[in-house]
């Protein structure tokens, strides 16, 4: 097991008094606050322990006290951020954690406090270690859509609505995953007919698929079938409609299960992407929807644990510019090793293959668009990245107090050979 970073997106204001509103806990997801909580939790199969829930408040006129906090099966657990009156940046829990059981469901509550102002939260991000493999929920944002006899794609995590496009939908996966626990909640539902979600792999269909009945409301889950993705594989999520144009509102989700302590970070927005100017320079945080901010700390989280960052690869779906843009992680406010060159007019997928970078628990990531003087716009659809971490047997013995460790010295030889052979 090892822990996996998720990232998510807020972005709506909040005003004094208002309802409270709820946000998926898990990697993926954007825009719209609910207020219907049923309609945005996650249910993790695999137990574990969620740890550094954050936000950065990007405004705050608020006259009183606002909260956040995680939540567990529709009530609130330890994890919690206070924002005082009129204050601003980032905030973090570091000391609360809480631990989940297998089939619980999970969400992030924002309270208002009475008063007057308003306030508006920007990007958040959270840490899960489950208790086998590692276990990664990604979700699209809540879509509504009223279409006939049609389908239509959504990326696996982020946002920015569905695509009649497919390519405009499909990550590029880097590693081996096993895909389950395939859900929709559908929060409205006033169609005729039945609606068909599907995932898709390589332009096909997978194996993981549900059907919501007209007019129907609830959770569907496959909990049964499964998809098997290699390294380079395409992923996403299809959605076929009936006749008729009457409404449907759902969130997609999918977990993403490593038994080799990696996990990637997928951030969407599958229609209009996020368009950058010549001369600007401008940021993105990992995970959720492409949203794009000049001010780099509101952008900027930990991961909550230590990584080796590889395999960078972002989509650009137009460019007019008539200059080279480099687009790249970024640590601390500062370039990493990682960074992909994207010169004038060129689009496509790109990927940094070569370089690694190395993280620690506290350092901030955050992804970076620069364009130089020049003319023409910039389009980016997606970003990923891959996230590899510790060994935890290794990280375990190199922790050792003094004593343990004379202890592991005195050791009979076979269990030294056992030590050797840790992966």
């Amino acid at each position: 097991m090892a822990k996996v970073f998720m990232g998510f997106r807020a972005g709506a204001a909040q005003a004094a008094a208002a309802a409270t509103q709820y946000y998926p806990a898990t990697n993926g997801g954007s825009g719209s606050a609910l207020t219907n909580e049923a309609l945005l939790q996650i249910r993790y199969a695999v137990a574990g322990t969620f740890s550094n829930l954050q936000w950065y408040v990007e405004s705050n006129s608020l006259s009183g006290v606002a909260t956040s906090r995680l939540r567990k099966n529709g009530a609130n657990v330890n994890l919690s951020i206070s924002v005082t009156a009129g204050t601003t940046g980032f905030f973090e829990d570091a000391i609360n954690t809480d631990t989940i059981s297998a089939n619980d469901f999970m969400s992030i509550s924002r309270v208002a406090p009475a008063g007057s102002g308003t306030s508006t939260w920007g990007s958040g991000g959270l840490t899960y270690n489950a208790s086998t493999d590692n276990y990664l929920r990604c979700m699209n944002a809540y879509v509504s859509f009223a279409l006939a006899s049609s389908t239509v794609y959504l990326c696996i995590s982020g946002g920015g609505g569905a695509s009649s496009t497919e390519s405009d939908a499909q990550a590029t996966i880097r590693s081996s995953f096993t895909c389950q626990n395939f859900s929709v909640y559908s929060g409205a539902n006033s169609r005729p007919n039945t609606t068909t979600f599907r995932t898709r792999k390589n332009g096909a269909n997978g194996n993981m698929s549900v059907s919501v009945p007209s007019s129907t409301a609830g959770l569907f889950e496959d909990n049964t079938n499964t998809d098997s993705i290699a390294n380079t594989d395409t992923y996403n999520y299809s959605i076929t409609t009936g006749a008729g144009t009457a409404t449907l509102s759902a969130l997609v989700s999918v977990a993403l299960i490593n038994t080799s302590l990696k996990s990637t970070i997928i951030n969407s927005n599958t229609v209009s992407g996020v368009a950058v100017n010549q001369n600007v320079t401008t940021n993105i945080a990992f995970g959720g929807t492409t949203i794009a901010n000049t001010t780099e700390a509101t952008r900027s989280f930990r991961t909550g644990g230590d990584f080796t960052l590889s395999n960078f690869m972002i989509i650009v779906s137009a460019n007019t510019t008539n200059v080279t843009t480099s687009v790249r992680p970024r640590k601390a406010s500062a370039n990493i090793n990682q960074v992909i060159s994207v010169t004038s007019s060129a689009t496509g997928l790109f990927e940094d293959n070569t370089n690694t970078d190395s993280i620690v628990a506290t350092d901030k990531m955050n992804y970076q668009i620069a364009v130089p003087a020049g003319s023409g716009t910039i389009t980016i659809k997606q970003f990923s990245i891959l996230f590899t971490g510790a060994t935890t047997a290794i990280k375990t013995f190199l922790g050792l107090a003094d004593a343990s460790t004379k202890t592991v010295e005195g050791l009979a030889r076979a269990s030294v050979k056992t030590w050797e052979g840790l992966a």
